[in-house]
């Protein structure tokens, strides 16, 4: 460990290229096998009336639907945390985002079964479904919970939340031997001040709506809490967990999470072009009063950190765009500039609430809920290809009699989030606007479909400081 104050996270990386079922949960010349009846009954709850695992790799032709979420299996190494992630729900709070980490990249523990919510989602291994899809280019641990008739929403919401978290624990725990393929360090080390870098920051957005529309920090509903600094290194090592249910196409995962690119690009610039300053984590609800609160509260935070720049970053659309808004004309009116970054809920007319402030924004991509999309025929289905019904995005003839099923892109997990092979149409859905310009239509036209753009150069803020100086 770096005797340096600021958090030092240390990352070993394995690659996983297949995923197999074992006689042992371990890893071998990249291949993650899975011993099948011995992690069912490592993640036994009695909740649900059964546990299975499935197996889906890509390019094969498997459906996963309903999808509620994804995690990326981990675990820490030493220190006070050590065996376990997601503080709050299985690890301890002393030590997050510093020690060593064990991750493994290329796999997933994805969680479906009965649905009970009705904003899940669907992943195809191949086809139409997985252009749009980042998921479906990793190879994805299934854990199936079905749970009795009768069963309680928020119940089967918690339930759910936490098979997943046992199972990516489980996984990473039990292969944590395995070989090291790479390394990768997170710290925020003191920068020169003679250098005089513009110091920047991010406000993430954490939703807590009730209803089912709630991500947990350190295992407590968002909604419960008020805006906190967070060093990125605690997100990264799993203080913030999906609960969402909204819709698909763009909620936040605890992948997601796990591998938030804006903070992995904002860590390779600082000390270079910018002073990466951390992350302040507000959650959104649905009251005016609410919201109010926690934007000027982040406001402030911000302000007495010192940031010269912040990008605000929102999930999901619609009712947060409110608080969205409210932070980015609260930020520059107190001289931070500001970025917005978002998805474009503008439907079919390309029209959208904005405050004149947000002239800067980032699009990462478009409301598609009116495009329609047609998935082919998979030759398996985890979960249950007929609760096409009931998602969002579904409809009840959207279930073919050849197992074709016909939805609308918001359906898709992730399909609002934009492809990230292309940095250069990235760059170029971000621009000033002028004062007589329309945003909403400007959203409208920059569209994107594809999936989030994870583990490549992605847009930093220091982009926005060279392009768009600050308001006057």
């Amino acid at each position: 460990m770096s005797t340096d104050k600021n958090l030092r996270l240390d990352m070993e990386i394995v690659h996983i290229k297949d995923i197999r079922f074992g006689a042992k949960t371990e890893v071998r010349s990249g291949i993650l096998f899975i011993n099948k009846q011995e992690m069912v009954e490592a993640i036994a709850d009695p909740f649900f009336s059964s546990i299975d695992i499935d197996l889906a790799r890509p390019g094969e032709s498997v459906r996963i639907i309903p999808v509620k979420d994804v995690v990326e299996p981990r675990v820490k190494l030493d220190g006070k945390g050590a065996g376990s992630s997601f503080p709050g729900f299985a690890g301890a709070y002393e030590g997050c985002g510093e020690g060593r980490l064990k991750v493994f990249k290329g796999c997933a523990i994805v969680t479906t079964g009965t649905i009970v919510g009705v904003q899940e989602g669907v992943i195809d291994m191949k086809g139409t479904c997985a252009d749009y899809c980042y998921y479906s280019k990793l190879n994805n641990i299934v854990v199936v919970g079905n749970c009795p008739d009768g069963t309680e929403p928020h119940a089967h919401e918690t339930a759910c939340r936490l098979l997943g978290l046992h199972a990516a624990n489980y996984v990473a725990e039990a292969a944590k031997d395995a070989e090291v393929d790479a390394y990768e360090t997170y710290q925020l080390t003191p920068v020169d001040p003679a250098a005089k870098l513009p110091r920047a920051g991010v406000i993430y957005m954490a939703m807590a709506q009730g209803l089912i529309h709630d991500n947990y920090i350190y295992g407590v509903n968002a909604g419960k809490t008020n805006p906190v600094f967070m060093n990125p290194n605690e997100i990264f090592d799993g203080a913030i967990v999906n609960g969402c249910c909204v819709i698909a196409s763009d909620k936040n995962t605890t992948w997601d999470h796990q591998n938030n690119p804006l903070l992995k690009e904002l860590y390779k610039h600082h000390g270079v072009d910018l002073e990466f300053g951390g992350c302040i984590v507000t959650p959104t609800h649905t009251v005016l009063h609410d919201k109010e609160r926690n934007s000027h509260a982040a406001v402030r935070m911000a302000r007495s950190l010192g940031w010269d720049v912040v990008a605000v970053v929102e999930e999901g659309a619609g009712n947060p765009d409110a608080d969205l808004m409210m932070m980015i004309r609260s930020l520059e009116k107190a001289g931070i500039k500001t970025v917005g970054m978002l998805s474009a809920c503008c439907g079919e007319e390309g029209t959208t609430d904005s405050t004149p402030e947000a002239d800067a924004c980032i699009n990462t991509g478009t409301d598609a809920d009116y495009i329609p999309v047609h998935l082919e025929k998979m030759d398996k289905v985890i979960g249950d290809a007929r609760q096409i019904r009931v998602l969002s995005g579904g409809s009840l003839d959207g279930y073919n009699g050849d197992g074709s099923v016909d939805v609308n892109m918001v359906a898709i997990m992730c399909s609002m989030k934009p492809d990230g092979d292309d940095q250069d149409v990235l760059c170029g859905s971000v621009r000033r606007m002028g004062k007589n310009e329309d945003y909403s239509l400007y959203m409208r036209n920059i569209f994107f479909h594809k999936y989030f753009f994870h583990e490549i150069n992605v847009l930093s803020l220091q982009y926005i400081l060279l392009h768009f100086p600050c308001n006057t």
